[in-house]
């Protein structure tokens, strides 16, 4: 049925606690948050650090999110359900490059939760969204268009992500999968 999924960070800000933390000093100081990455710069690593903790352990404390807007993080997600991206792309400010189903081989597999899969209905399962990529690749190959074919494969087809996100959209993300509410594919 295929490989579990796998995130990796490909991509990041440069320095993004020094960042946020200048920036939301410079929302109370006179100085431009220039100047202040120039004043955390000439600190020890250790003062540094210590200074950055501390200023956004209070900034996010208080509320002030938009300090976790001023970086960037970018992840490549690999064998991902095609319904658990359905929930990665529901933050707003979030932005995704989501690989095509039209890409999608049976070799690749799909993702079956183990509450079905140790059911008496895992192998009926298994069977039919073996069918459903099946029928993809013959009607593909009898000329019908990947584009429409494609519409037959499961929600569970895995299938590969990139997601571009800032760290208080990140916060929301983890909050909403964590959620005793929500399950996730």
């Amino acid at each position: 049925m295929g490989k579990d999924f796998q995130v990796k960070i490909i991509g990041v800000t440069k320095n993004p606690q020094l960042l946020s933390t200048a920036g939301a000093l410079g929302c109370f100081d006179e100085k431009s948050s220039g100047q202040l990455i120039g004043d955390l710069s000439a600190l020890s690593a250790e003062e540094r650090d210590k200074k950055e903790r501390a200023v956004l352990k209070n900034s996010f404390g208080r509320g002030h999110g938009s300090v976790g807007d001023q970086n960037c993080f970018i992840f490549s997600i690999e064998n991902l359900p095609r319904a658990a991206t359905l929930q990665l792309c529901q933050p707003h400010y979030l932005a995704h490059l989501q690989q095509s189903l039209r890409r999608a081989k049976a070799s690749r597999g799909f993702h079956l939760p183990e509450i079905i899969k140790n059911s008496s209905y895992g192998k009926m399962a298994e069977e039919i969204l073996s069918a459903s990529f099946s029928l993809y690749e013959k009607m593909s190959k009898a000329g019908i268009p990947d584009e429409d074919a494609r519409y037959i494969l499961p929600l569970y087809t895995r299938t590969n992500i990139q997601t571009l996100g800032n760290a208080r959209e990140l916060c929301n993300l983890w909050k909403m999968t964590h959620s005793p509410h929500v399950e996730v594919p």
